[in-house]
């Protein structure tokens, strides 16, 4: 019954991660000055957790925990950087030769 109970919570638990990383996603896209603001509060969360993860993979052997959190850390990075990524040519008007 334990085992049931982990895997549910295991899975509630990987539905609302993804459910923030998406709606970050959105938000950096569709509003990239909001996200401009939300980036640096979400690089000292990150940060704070990069640190976390170091300490207990340290005093309980080898893990890999950190490289998730500096995956994420990439992953925002490159969020902040969309808008320049995406950035297009304004379309040239007719009287413009």
């Amino acid at each position: 019954m334990d085992g049931l109970l982990i895997g549910i919570a295991v899975g509630v638990l990987s539905g609302v991660v993804v459910g923030a990383v998406a709606g970050i996603t959105v938000l950096a896209c569709k509003h990239p000055k909001s996200y401009e603001k939300l980036y640096g509060a979400l690089l000292i969360i990150l940060l704070g957790a990069l640190a976390g993860s170091t300490f207990w993979d340290l005093s309980h052997g080898a893990g890999y925990s950190r490289f998730v959190v500096i995956a994420v850390i990439i992953y925002f990075s490159f969020l902040r950087a969309l808008p320049v990524i995406l950035a297009r040519d304004k379309p040239v008007k007719e009287g413009d030769d």
